[in-house]
């Protein structure tokens, strides 16, 4: 019983967090069991996209999805608010998980920031990946807090 598989019950399943643009979509899971979020993959926001998103889902056991809600910087909605909660409803409707919404301020800028102090080079795709697993480590902080 020294192995991990051996503590942990399997198929507990990930949650799944979504950055989502007009261009890019990051995409972070995390474990249910322990809840440590990492990048994922990012996924170009085309037609094939809910095909990729049913497979990931499908591939990692999802079934819940955290959605990065951005806002303007007084809190108010903005054109982008209304797409990504369209897009929040329709992976709802699609794909049978649950959509929970995040605030995702700054979390691109923060995840820029956290790849340019790595003193390495990188694409967008990395920062919306990076930025999909700020969001979903704001999630579950939360989530830890409001069970205290």
């Amino acid at each position: 019983m020294n192995q991990i598989t051996d503590i942990l019950p399997m198929h507990q399943g990930s949650i799944a967090a979504i950055d989502v643009g007009d261009t890019r979509i990051g995409v972070a899971l995390a474990s249910k069991a322990a809840r440590l979020p990492r990048p994922y993959s990012t996924l170009i926001n085309d037609a094939k996209i809910w095909v990729n998103l049913r497979q990931i889902f499908a591939q990692n056991a999802v079934d819940m999805v955290i959605m990065g809600l951005p806002q303007n910087s007084s809190g108010q909605d903005t054109d982008q608010t209304k797409k990504t909660r369209k897009f929040g409803q329709k992976l709802e409707d699609n794909l049978s998980v649950t959509v929970e919404w995040q605030d995702e301020a700054l979390s691109s800028k923060r995840a820029k920031n956290e790849l340019i102090s790595r003193g390495k080079t990188f694409d967008k795709a990395e920062v919306d990946s990076l930025a999909a697993t700020l969001i979903l480590e704001d999630y579950l902080k939360e989530q830890s807090i409001r069970s205290i």
